[in-house]
């Protein structure tokens, strides 16, 4: 069973020293950074991902998809918080769910549902630590690049 993970979008950026600048500049740029990490973590662990911010900051979609992460956005007069509770509320039955947060109000609720909680300091420093070991932080040539090269080097594709 793959393992889903439930982040409290604001709460974990405001905990990154790296995000956190960003996110305080321009929230948009912020945000895509932390959809960056999180997908890099996604793509190394194959983890099931959810990121859910407050409000739509003129977001259209309630909804979308960056990278393989789905990405809510609160609708008013629902706040992330809320809509972090009901995904619980919905999935615990079907799915091992973890919930990212440091928002005690989050926690507390959770974990009267049996579901697992991480801080979000916390998360950071395992997340950062699992890449490690794994040796995901170092970049690997994707297909276009090994593609290239080899083109470039006169190697042509098995048809």
């Amino acid at each position: 069973m793959a393992k889903t993970i439930i982040i409290d979008g604001y709460n974990l950026a405001f905990a990154s020293d790296r995000i956190r600048p960003a996110l305080l500049k321009d929230k948009q740029k912020g945000r895509e950074l932390l959809v960056e990490l999180l997908a890099g973590y996604k793509k190394t662990f194959g983890y099931d991902i959810t990121v859910v911010f407050d409000g739509a900051d003129g977001h259209t979609d309630k909804c979308s998809a960056k990278r393989g992460i789905r990405i809510v956005f609160s609708r008013p007069p629902q706040n992330a918080d809320q809509v972090i509770k009901n995904k619980v509320e919905i999935q615990k039955k079907s799915k091992t769910i973890t919930v990212v947060t440091s928002d005690r109000g989050i926690v507390n609720y959770v974990k009267g549902r049996r579901v697992e909680t991480v801080g979000s300091k916390t998360f950071l420093d395992r997340m950062e630590q699992e890449l490690a070991r794994r040796g995901a932080d170092k970049e690997k040539p994707g297909r276009i690049d090994v593609k290239e090269w080899m083109e470039y080097f006169g190697f042509k594709e098995k048809e």
